[in-house]
């Protein structure tokens, strides 16, 4: 068979799939706009939204629950991990895009470095799904990569651009991938379950925010 669409750009992502098996069957695609799927159509009540119009949305969505108040935080419960652990960095309080923010500065990034916030205990009120945050970088930090860790050990990443201004990021639960942890966890259909969420690491590696190094 063939299949024409002069929409490719705007179909919805639930027909990616009838899509990949129509082409595995031998069918044939005419796309009179290309790439496909540049802009994919989510479902949302009874609207289809494209993933701009729906990220705009969100970030229009007020914060609710302050997790980590940095007027107030004590850093010393931040714990650094890295596969260069002798390798100088630094973390501290600096000017942020209202208020105090968390700084880190890692001198020669050659790997990965993360930095995991204390124990927490239901970080997620009832209903609460969304994680927000302000982030920037600095210099050559493009990306930075946050990951929640849930009660069972299973690990869930989230990465998003960032500038070297302050930028509100807005990350859904399907926006952390499964991460190799638990053997049991991250098989097709599964998700992080911020009601399952128990702690936070924020940072950079070359597995998943690029492989750029240095300071």
């Amino acid at each position: 068979g063939v299949m024409v669409d002069s929409m490719w750009r705007y179909l919805p992502v639930e027909s990616m799939k009838p899509v990949e098996a129509f082409i595995h069957q031998g069918g044939d695609i005419i796309a009179l706009q290309a790439p496909a799927f540049t802009e994919p159509l989510w479902r949302s009540g009874r609207e289809w939204l494209t993933t701009t119009l729906w990220r705009e949305r969100l970030n229009r969505i007020p914060t609710g629950h302050i997790l980590f108040d940095f007027e107030e935080e004590n850093l010393e419960g931040w714990i650094r991990n890295s596969n260069t652990p002798n390798s100088p960095a630094s973390w501290d309080l600096k000017e942020g895009n209202d208020g105090q923010a968390l700084h880190v500065a890692i001198e020669n990034m050659a790997g990965w470095d993360t930095l995991a916030s204390p124990m927490l205990e239901n970080p997620f009120p009832e209903g609460h799904t969304l994680t927000c945050l302000y982030a920037k970088g600095v210099g050559s930090t493009n990306a930075l990569s946050l990951e929640w860790v849930e009660k069972d050990g299973s690990r869930w990443i989230a990465v998003f651009p960032v500038t070297n201004e302050w930028q509100r990021i807005v990350l859904t639960p399907r926006d952390f991938k499964y991460w190799k942890s638990v053997p049991q966890r991250g098989h097709a259909g599964d998700s992080f379950n911020p009601q399952n969420a128990v702690r936070l690491n924020v940072g950079v590696a070359w597995t998943h925010t690029g492989p750029r190094g240095g300071e």
